[in-house]
């Protein structure tokens, strides 16, 4: 979960709030980042106020390699883009997977009430 909270954390860290509600010296911005605002956007669609707090612990047992997509390994490349300056179009569509990956992930937690994994038959 570290690598979540560390894509979570650089995007506070620079802008001083994912949500913008306060304005300070460390959310003004003078000059536009598009990868700044793309992933405060795919935050915003993440962190939305029905997610189930506790779906991601739950996803770590009952489906660990959607557990590891989610937090692992997208979020590397994320990183990994913003880092390497990738053309905006190719870091949006890394943004989209991971959004649409989560809302998937957030899917089948309540699809299977939090208990397991709903039976496939």
């Amino acid at each position: 979960m570290g690598r979540l909270l560390d894509l979570a954390k650089s995007v506070q860290g620079v802008s001083g709030s994912v949500e913008g509600y306060e304005i300070n010296e460390r959310n003004e911005r003078s000059v536009s980042d598009p990868y700044q605002t793309a992933a405060e956007e795919s935050l915003r669609a993440v962190c939305t106020p029905d997610y189930p707090a506790e779906m991601i612990l739950w996803l770590e047992q009952a489906a660990p390699a959607l557990y590891r997509r989610v937090v692992v390994d997208l979020p590397d490349r994320i990183s990994l883009a913003w880092e390497c300056h990738v053309p905006i179009a190719d870091f949006q569509a890394i943004l989209n997977e991971w959004v649409e990956t989560h809302q998937s992930a957030c899917a089948l937690y309540r699809a299977s009430g939090g208990a397991g994994l709903p039976s496939l038959a």
